[in-house]
C-alpha cells in the first residue's frame, strides 16, 4: 500500500496533479480524502496479496496431478502436449508452448544417448567416486555438450544429481522468487511432490545413495584456507583465471570465490595478485587511487558536517555513521553503432544503500560520477547511453561538491534517491528533471540536477 502514495508523491512533487477517476471522493487533501485513500489503498493491496495465492494454488494443484509447470526440461526429458483426456497430441520442442488453456505438459523419456550419460554420471559419482568438478571435467574431454549445448561445469552436474524426477518425482516449490526479490530456498516443508509421474531412469537406491556421497563430501573451507590455496595456485600456475580455478581439484570453484569475496578481483586483491587484462584500466592502480581519493574527500567533508566516516579499502565500501553504507564502482565505457554507452555490472554480494559509479571514457579517464540506489538495482546491470541525456543527467555529477550534497541529504532515506531500474523511468520522473528545488536560504533555484 506504500506504493500507492510513493507515486503520487512524485508526482505532487512534479506539480502534477493526481485524480481518482473511479473512486467518490475529491483528493483535495482534506482529512476525509486522506482517510478514505489510505482505507482504499489497503484494499487494494489485500486484494492483490489474495489474488497472486490464487495462480500459485492452481499450479499447485495441477503439479499434484503429475503435470509440468513451466521451465526447461532437464537432460534426457522431454515435453510431452495431452489434451484434457490424457490423450497424446505433440512432443513440444524448445521454445513451442501449448496454445490451448485445456491442454497439459507432462514428462517424457528423451533420446536414449541423453539418459545414458544420466546413468552415466550416476555411476560415476556413487561408484567412481568422482566429484561433480571432475565429471564435468570428463565430459568436457570427450567432447560432449549438455542439454542447453553448452560445456558442462560443477553446478550442472549437481543439479542432476539432485533431482528427484530420475526417479519418478517431480518436485514444484523448491525456490521462491517473488515481487521482484531474490530467490530463496524454501524448506523441504514446503516443496510440492508429484510421485511416479514417469518411468524412473536411475535405480531409486543408487540415487539415495549419490545423496549419501555427496553430503560426505561437503567441507566449508574458511577465508584463510580458501586464500591459502588460491596462492598456492598461482605459484604453481604463476597466473589465475576462472578457468585454471574451476581445473583445480583442492580448490572451491571460481563461483565460491565469488560469491564469499564478492568478486574475484577481490579474492585476487587479498593474495596480492594483479591481473593483467584489457580493462587493466578499470582494476588498475588509477581507478583505485581515484576512489581512495574520493572516499578520503568525503570521509573529510563528513567530519566537517560533524559526523563520521569509515573506507574499506578491499571492499571499496565507505559506511557514514555507522549505518549508512555507499559502495564505489566503475562505469565502463562501450563504443557501439548507437554511441557511446556506460555499463554498471551487478556484484554477487550488492549491498549497502547507494552506489557511486566511477564512470570513464574510452581512454579510461574519470568524467564524472553517478549516484545510484542499491534498492531495485537490475539482476545484471544498469546501463547509460549518450544519446538518453535525460536518464544520464538523472543520476550524474560532474563536481564532489553536489556529489557530497546528495549522499549527505540521501543518508537518512535512501529510498527517496530517484529508481532508474532497466531503462524505466518512475511515473511523474520526466517532469520531475525541471522542478525547481529550494536553496538553503528557502529561494527556490532552478538546478540541474533533480537530486538535490
Amino acid at each position: 500500500m506504500d506504493e500507492h502514495a510513493h507515486y503520487e508523491f512524485i508526482c505532487r512533487e512534479a506539480g502534477v496533479g493526481v485524480e481518482y477517476c473511479a473512486e467518490d471522493f475529491q483528493n483535495d487533501g482534506s482529512f476525509v480524502s486522506a482517510i478514505a485513500k489510505a482505507l482504499k489503498r489497503s484494499a487494494a493491496a489485500d486484494y492483490s496479496r489474495d489474488l497472486s495465492k490464487k495462480p500459485f494454488a492452481g499450479h499447485c494443484r495441477v503439479v499434484k496431478l503429475g503435470f509440468k509447470q513451466g521451465g526447461t526440461p532437464p537432460l534426457g526429458l522431454r515435453r510431452q502436449l495431452v489434451d484434457e483426456h490424457g490423450n497424446f497430441k505433440a512432443v513440444l520442442e524448445h521454445g513451442q508452448r501449448k496454445h490451448l488453456q485445456s491442454d497439459r505438459v507432462i514428462f517424457q523419456p528423451g533420446p536414449l544417448h541423453e539418459m545414458e550419460i544420466v546413468r552415466s554420471i550416476f555411476h560415476q559419482c556413487v561408484f567412481e567416486r568422482k566429484t561433480d568438478a571432475k565429471i564435468a571435467r570428463d565430459l568436457n574431454q570427450t567432447g560432449i555438450l549438455n542439454h542447453c549445448g553448452r560445456p558442462w561445469k560443477s553446478g550442472t552436474i549437481r543439479c542432476i544429481l539432485m533431482n528427484e524426477i530420475y526417479i519418478g518425482n517431480y518436485l514444484y516449490n523448491r525456490r521462491t522468487q517473488r515481487l521482484g526479490k531474490k530467490p530463496r530456498s524454501n524448506a523441504p516443508s514446503l516443496w510440492i511432490r508429484a510421485v511416479g509421474v514417469l518411468e524412473p531412469m536411475v535405480d531409486p537406491m543408487v540415487f539415495l545413495e549419490a545423496q549419501t556421497t555427496r553430503r560426505g563430501r561437503r567441507y566449508m573451507f574458511s577465508d584463510r584456507e580458501m586464500l591459502a590455496r588460491l596462492d598456492a595456485l598461482l605459484r604453481e600456475k604463476g597466473r589465475l583465471s576462472k578457468s585454471i580455478i574451476d581445473a583445480a581439484n583442492f580448490l572451491p570453484t571460481s563461483a565460491v570465490f565469488e560469491n564469499r569475496f564478492g568478486s574475484l578481483r577481490k579474492a585476487y586483491k587479498r593474495i596480492g595478485y594483479h591481473k593483467k587484462s584489457s580493462w587493466d584500466f578499470v582494476v588498475g592502480p588509477i581507478v583505485a587511487n581515484t576512489i581512495s581519493e574520493l572516499s578520503s574527500e568525503i570521509i573529510s567533508r563528513v567530519v566537517a558536517a560533524g559526523g563520521s566516516a569509515v573506507f574499506d579499502p578491499v571492499a571499496d565500501e565507505l559506511t557514514i555513521e555507522g549505518h549508512f553504507m555507499i559502495t564505489f564502482y566503475v562505469a565502463r565505457c562501450n563504443r557501439t553503432e548507437g554511441g557511446l554507452k556506460w555499463a554498471v555490472w551487478r556484484r554477487s554480494t550488492l549491498r549497502g544503500d547507494l552506489i557511486v559509479a566511477l564512470r570513464m571514457d574510452e581512454q579510461g579517464k574519470l568524467m564524472d560520477y553517478l549516484l545510484l540506489p542499491v534498492a531495485g538495482f537490475p539482476v545484471a546491470k544498469m546501463e547509460f547511453a549518450e544519446p538518453n541525456k535525460r536518464r544520464l543527467d538523472a543520476c550524474r555529477f560532474g563536481h564532489i561538491n553536489d556529489l557530497f550534497k546528495s549522499i549527505w541529504r540521501s543518508r537518512n532515506d535512501p529510498l527517496s534517491f530517484p529508481k532508474i531500474l532497466q531503462g524505466r523511468q518512475p511515473l511523474g520522473y520526466v517532469a520531475s528533471v525541471d522542478r525547481q528545488v529550494r536553496d538553503a536560504s528557502g529561494n527556490h533555484t532552478d538546478h540541474p540536477n533533480p537530486t538535490l
